[in-house]
């Protein structure tokens, strides 16, 4: 089998029932150096080995499974962001409620093209029905069709959608900064609700971009959160407009043991460069913005380059901010 990585990540779905998956039988495990063809193993993961759970050549691996969706509930927040409700029916014993959970969706009788990758907000499990509540940034074809419908398509649930969120486990008692702009407001206050029951002391900055207001302010109030509403820093150096919040100030005023961005990748790399200026070297944990296609590997949509070339596929790969700045065009893609 040809070598494909010379480093092993954190794989969102290991030790999942999805593992081992596609990756495995083609050599280009995220995790398993032995599935990418190397003769040890260099992996680091503490589970049951995903090696020896190998099935039978031949024996395709189970892959997410299509099921059929019931809108029950929309609500426009603002112009382009609606909330809706899904009801459908849970098909195994996945997670669908940890951070950084999101499904496909399309609307029903469309084509597999229409598929987009969406996060949840707020997942209720009564039995083996489930209710997805998720926000919809309707901008164009794909999402505008989601909002519109009155039943759609389910494919999931993947579980990257935050690269580094395993950090959020080690928040108990500590001070965490969430910064949130546009739509990033759902996975922060997804990260708000997580932390909370943690004795974590939260401050959560909002900057509501094209919404024109917060979209979740009382639920965030509601977690204990310190909450914070204003412009970040613009993504362009030296714009001469009001500069509203600035996140240096941010990060010296609350000194936080984790720091949590839920934005564009500028805002991303805004963060990461303040917090290295600053010499804070809490955990940091982000939005995965990577365009996501079909969330299993293999299409390559997801795929962002170390500086030696080499793909990580990021819909799989969790990686931690030090990765990332590894990246060729740091924060950038490549």
């Amino acid at each position: 089998m040809q070598i494909t990585h010379q480093k092993s990540f954190p794989c969102a779905d290991a030790g999942s029932i999805y593992c081992p998956c596609y990756l495995a039988a083609t050599g280009d495990c995220v995790l398993c150096s032995q599935f990418q063809g190397r003769d040890f193993c260099d992996c680091q993961w503490c589970g049951v080995c995903v090696y020896q759970l190998d099935r039978p050549t031949g024996d395709p691996p189970p892959g997410r499974q299509e099921r059929a969706g019931t809108v029950t509930a929309r609500r426009e927040l603002a112009p382009d962001s609606v909330l809706i409700t899904i009801a459908t029916h849970r098909l195994t014993a996945e997670s669908w409620s940890a951070p950084g959970t999101f499904v496909f969706l399309k609307k029903s009788g469309y084509p597999q093209a229409f598929y987009a990758p969406v996060s949840l907000l707020e997942t209720e499990i009564t039995g083996d029905r489930l209710a997805l509540t998720a926000l919809i940034e309707a901008l164009g074809p794909k999402t505008r069709s989601i909002a519109e419908a009155a039943r759609v398509d389910v494919r999931g649930p993947y579980w990257n959608g935050l690269f580094g969120r395993r950090s959020l486990d080690i928040a108990r008692g500590t001070r965490v900064l969430i910064l949130a702009r546009g739509p990033g407001q759902g996975a922060a206050l997804n990260v708000a609700r997580y932390v909370a029951p943690t004795e974590a002391e939260i401050t959560m900055v909002i900057d509501p971009a094209r919404a024109g207001a917060p979209l979740f302010l009382a639920e965030t109030r509601a977690t204990g959160a310190r909450v914070l509403v204003g412009r970040l820093d613009p993504p362009l150096p030296g714009d001469a407009a009001d500069r509203g919040l600035n996140i240096e100030n941010l990060i010296r005023e609350t000194a936080p043991g984790l720091v949590v961005s839920c934005g564009a990748d500028w805002l991303h790399h805004r963060v990461g460069q303040t917090m290295e200026r600053v010499g804070l070297r809490a955990p940091m944990v982000f939005t995965n913005n990577r365009a996501l296609c079909c969330g299993e590997g293999v299409c390559g949509s997801c795929l962002l380059f170390t500086s030696d070339g080499e793909p990580i596929r990021t819909c799989k790969a969790d990686l931690g901010a030090d990765d990332w700045r590894r990246m060729r065009g740091e924060f950038r893609g490549g």
